[in-house]
């Protein structure tokens, strides 16, 4: 603890230093690091101050220099490299490791292809072939039911069902302790998807809601990542 909070004092001590260059702004801090814009022509006293804090400190910087970066939060966010690498962070990632949630991948795809290429968001979703970056998943605790409702039909889901959001479907609807309930993607028809061969996914192809994608993807490109954060509620 006491290295973690000497590490963040040191840093803070490095960012008000570096906000006293001229035309400078702050973009973005967190425990070990910082993103700062400033003008070309401070780089050289960019350096001197960084140089001078890493002597008072003993501790050793580095250095990274963007093309562009794309921020909801310090916790969320795409940076476009000088050498065009990419890094990704929370609500941006594409290729989230295995244990992770993979709900809607081609959302952040979609968002990150819109700032690489400029291809915009509705034609990326609409001729994406991947239909796995389409689905979603529900999962709930073990003292919760899952239910797939559609007029008087009732399906009980498994804890764990993937999903497809559709324009033919059922609700998805969670019951909770003392039987009170709660809509998954509330608002829209969802399709699950736990067992599939190809004739499934050859018909889930036709009734894929590409504006529910659509809509998501919008509101993650201007920074918005309350849905992700919803996201994970069911999480045990």
């Amino acid at each position: 603890m006491s290295i973690t909070l000497n590490g963040q004092l040191q840093l803070s001590m490095l960012a008000e230093q570096l906000m006293d260059i001229p035309d400078s702004k702050m973009l973005m801090i967190n425990t070990d690091g910082l993103e700062i814009m400033i003008p070309r022509s401070e780089i050289d006293n960019y350096y001197k101050i960084c140089k001078s804090w890493e002597l008072k400190t003993r501790l050793s910087l580095e250095y990274a220099v963007y093309n562009k970066l794309i921020i909801s939060n310090c916790n969320a966010y795409i940076g476009i490299f000088s050498d065009n690498k990419v890094k990704k962070k929370g609500a941006y990632v594409t290729e989230p490791e295995l244990h992770k949630n993979h709900s809607k991948l081609v959302v952040p795809k979609a968002v990150e292809n819109y700032y690489l290429t400029g291809q915009s968001i509705e034609e990326y979703i609409r001729n994406h072939k991947d239909i796995f970056d389409f689905f979603l998943r529900a999962k709930i605790k073990k003292d919760n039911r899952l239910l797939a409702v559609k007029d008087e039909i009732v399906i009980e889901l498994q804890r764990i069902t993937r999903y497809l959001v559709t324009t033919d479907g059922y609700m998805l609807v969670k019951i909770l302790s003392g039987d009170k309930q709660t809509a998954i993607d509330k608002g829209f028809l969802c399709t699950p998807c736990n067992y599939l061969d190809d004739s499934i996914i050859a018909e889930l192809w036709k009734n894929i809601n590409y504006d529910y994608y659509i809509e998501k993807a919008n509101k993650l490109l201007i920074g918005d990542t309350s849905d992700e954060t919803d996201s994970e509620e069911d999480e045990e």
